[in-house]
């Protein structure tokens, strides 16, 4: 998940689920790459800082 996004800077503009049922969660604006830019947390903790994830959860 990008930091952007965890951290509350920017929201959730493309989500991703992939097939071994991980998320990708990015801003859709900074650049995912750059060391640090992306942090591992539970999809559960975004939507609890964001409720309209839940929808996109659920998939």
């Amino acid at each position: 998940m990008q930091r952007t996004v965890v951290d509350g800077e920017l929201p959730a503009l493309t989500v991703i689920h992939t097939a071994d049922n991980a998320w990708i969660v990015l801003d859709g604006v900074s650049d995912p790459n750059p060391h640090g830019a992306c942090v591992v947390d539970a999809m559960v903790h975004l939507v609890r800082d964001d409720p309209s994830l839940a929808v996109v959860a659920q998939l």
